[in-house]
């Protein structure tokens, strides 16, 4: 007979449990579980989506010490209750030892069944047709792609999300894709409660548009622009810069014009400047995005800037 045997549980009390306790996190975004961590220290998050485990046993340990968890006085057994969207779930959690589970389900041979053998070809070819598994995947997505083992383990955490995820990169830039993706594409998910097979944004038109920040066409600013559009109808990006004129303004020797007006027009900066108050370098820099309405190339500017200030 397989036993269940109740436990002293260890949980957090009533008033911190609202701080410790989060709902999934398959669909946030990096910069969504990134705040929560940081806004909620007590959080699970802490523990369970960190890639220090020392630090994770710390945090651990110290919100037991902190009474933030608290181990009940008896045994008993705990009913939780899981809903979602229009279904629930109800379950009792126990403890059992791994010895009574292996004697509950122990193996005995079949005498009227005739033993297998398989030969290695066989066995190879099967091996073939076995798709990929999540735990190789993380692998090959840290050492291919040098993702961090947090970035790899989000985007394996799903068939999908992965092979949208390796439809970007395929002709686009690896680390501007993964943030791309697990930033704004997954906090536009979560806000319309979709999975990623339901994206209002194809990963071809997102390679386009990443390729677009990649050689200068745009600045990440106004890629924010043209995604919340793109968002609305999977519009190819270009079609959408060139209509609404958003092509980055990256001609040096217009830039230069404008970094010359904004410096004649602002000599009690520029001596301001000069005489230490470093930080009025980003004043020109916003005097130069104004004049330019928000498209002349940052980096551009900061370098002609520099040039002309320094």
């Amino acid at each position: 007979m397989y036993f269940i045997n109740p436990f002293k549980g260890l949980r957090p009390t009533k008033e911190n449990a609202s701080s410790v306790t989060i709902a999934s996190t398959d669909h946030m975004s990096n910069d969504i579980v990134k705040n929560h961590k940081k806004n909620n220290p007590w959080s699970y998050l802490n523990i369970f989506e960190s890639d220090n485990d020392s630090k994770s046993k710390e945090k651990f340990e110290l919100m037991k010490t902190k009474s933030i968890l608290t181990k009940d006085n008896k045994n008993s057994f705990y009913i939780y209750k899981i809903s979602a969207e229009d279904h629930s779930q109800v379950g009792i959690i126990g403890t059992a030892k791994l010895s009574a589970y292996d004697n509950y389900y122990r193996y005995f041979p079949d005498p009227d069944l005739l033993p297998l053998e398989f030969t290695d070809e066989f066995i190879n070819e099967l091996k073939k047709k076995i798709p990929e598994l999540p735990d190789e995947k993380k692998k090959r997505f840290i050492e291919k792609f040098k993702l961090s083992p947090y970035e790899a383990n989000i985007l394996v955490s799903d068939i999908d999300t992965s092979k949208y995820f390796e439809a970007v990169i395929k002709n686009s830039d690896i680390k501007l894709s993964t943030n791309w993706i697990t930033g704004e594409l997954f906090a536009l998910l979560n806000e319309k409660n979709f999975e990623i097979t339901q994206s209002p944004i194809s990963a071809q038109n997102l390679s386009k548009l990443i390729n677009l920040i990649k050689d200068g066409t745009i600045s990440g600013k106004i890629a924010k622009t043209v995604f919340e559009i793109m968002a609305v109808g999977d519009v190819d990006p270009q079609k959408i810069i060139d209509e609404k004129g958003l092509k980055q303004q990256s001609d040096p020797k217009e830039l230069e014009k404008i970094v010359d007006k904004v410096i004649n027009e602002n000599q009690d900066k520029v001596k301001e400047f000069k005489s230490g108050k470093e930080k009025l370098f980003g004043f020109f820099v916003g005097q130069v995005m104004k004049i330019s309405g928000g498209k002349a190339n940052p980096q551009l500017v900061n370098d002609i800037l520099k040039k002309k200030l320094i």
